[in-house]
């Protein structure tokens, strides 16, 4: 088994933005080895997320301005109706990564908004659906082995939450 995957949307932006990862001296690496990304913010340039709280340094810490090749394999989830990622700016990285010659998986959840994949919000087969194919993508780069066991997971989960609820 390699190292463990960061699962955030912090990773995108340690990935791929080369200044973040400066620090002389310092042995330890903090870019990740894969991607899971969960409705990741992609562009902090100017008309992108949070631009007027990065104006003097969203070159540096902007994804979709620092793609470059031989980035780690990624997997994204993002839903169509996202207030903070417009499905334009998502498929226009998708793109970027691929010419860069970047492994890069894009899953767009048509009709929903930021946050699907919390059961509360997308119900549990939305949830199952994203576990699984995280699942596929971690077994694909050696991340994780065996059979994909995300419905008998969720099931025996959900059975203790209504076991345990008051």
């Amino acid at each position: 088994m390699k190292e463990p995957v960061w699962f955030f949307s912090l990773a995108v932006a340690l990935a791929m933005c080369l200044k973040i990862n400066s620090s002389p001296g310092n042995p330890v690496s903090c870019v990740p080895n894969a991607l899971v990304l969960l409705n990741p913010v992609y562009d902090n340039g100017p008309g992108g997320y949070g631009h007027d709280r990065v104006v003097d340094y969203w070159k540096d810490i902007s994804p979709f301005h620092n793609i470059r090749p031989n980035l780690p394999p990624a997997i994204a989830f993002f839903s169509s109706n996202d207030q903070h990622v417009p499905v334009s700016t998502i498929n226009a990285f998708q793109q970027k990564m691929v010419v860069a010659g970047n492994q890069c998986e894009t899953h767009i959840y048509e009709g929903q908004a930021h946050g699907f994949f919390h059961i509360s919000k997308g119900g549990l087969k939305m949830f199952e659906d994203v576990l699984r194919k995280t699942d596929v993508f971690l077994v694909k780069h050696k991340y994780l082995s065996g059979e994909n066991t995300v419905g008998e997971w969720t099931a025996k989960s959900v059975a203790g939450l209504k076991r345990s609820a008051p």
